[in-house]
């Protein structure tokens, strides 16, 4: 009777404790580039990266051998000081399904001009989202959500022309393709080695045509948070009385987590759960 009696607590006992198991449980997604806590401060965060980037100097957006004629350059801005004024930067920080502002600027100036011009964009971990209607510096028009090449008509001394494209972690249509430029490479969460190259030839106030080159290297940095949940909430045991002996308890049963967000790559899946002692009556 008092083994039949001991049983029976025990049930009760033991359904008790698997609840509070699975209300313990935590479930700890380690993601490479994310954070998932309510400490996590996005824009601290950028701006802390964005004050570690180069930035621009007066004299980098000179194209050599134009005799100084040719400039052009490519940057980001942000404020990082706090002063009102942003600051040109050779890189950038943003949360994975945001975007940043790119800015291209080519300009010649008071001899010669620029012909078979062409911006290519090399961007290894971003794609570069434009809407730029045909004009008299653009030979078509580039409007897309992964825009890797922008030729140029000739352009005459006297011309200016700032081409401005937005830096996204993938292609925003759908939602399943907005990390597609990272993709599964978790060494694509942060590059440097992207780059904005301008091509074309230099035809001097003397008719002399010289081949050019310029490239811009530029810093690209993703980021973002992670949600877990347990999706085993209940088990129930139908050899119960199997299981339970005068010494201990046998219990197996599997926990299922999963990661909800679904915008990281998954490093680790580290899963921990507590069960409390219990004194058997």
């Amino acid at each position: 009777m008092k083994n039949a009696e001991s049983k029976q607590n025990i049930k009760i006992i033991l359904s008790t404790l698997f609840l509070i198991f699975i209300g313990v449980l935590s479930s700890i997604l380690i993601m490479q580039g994310g954070k998932s806590n309510s400490i996590f401060n996005p824009s601290a965060l950028e701006i802390a990266r964005s004050m570690e980037y180069r930035r621009v100097q007066a004299g980098e957006e000179i194209v050599e051998g134009t005799d100084e004629n040719v400039h052009f350059d490519a940057f980001f801005l942000r404020d990082i000081d706090g002063d009102g004024v942003a600051e040109s930067l050779r890189g950038t920080c943003r949360e994975i399904g945001k975007q940043d502002t790119l800015y291209m600027e080519i300009n010649v100036l008071t001899e010669g001009y620029l012909k078979d011009g062409r911006i290519t964009i090399n961007g290894k971990n971003f794609y570069l989202a434009t809407a730029l209607p045909k004009d008299a510096q653009l030979k078509n028009n580039y409007i897309g959500n992964n825009v890797k090449s922008i030729a140029l008509n000739a352009m005459d001394n006297g011309t200016q022309k700032l081409i401005i494209g937005t830096v996204r972690s993938g292609d925003y249509t759908y939602t399943s393709s907005k990390t597609a430029a990272i993709g599964a490479n978790i060494n694509n969460y942060s590059r440097d080695d992207n780059e904005v190259v301008l091509t074309g030839t230099y035809v001097n106030g003397e008719g002399q045509e010289i081949s050019i080159e310029k490239r811009v290297p530029l810093t690209v940095d993703w980021h973002g948070t992670t949600k877990a949940r347990i999706s085993t909430t209940n088990l129930t045991y139908s050899d119960i009385d199997n299981r339970i002996s005068e010494e201990a308890i046998t219990l197996d049963f599997k926990i299922n987590t999963e990661e909800t967000v679904q915008a990281l790559n998954l490093s680790k899946n580290y899963t921990e759960g507590t069960i409390p002692r219990a004194k058997w009556i």
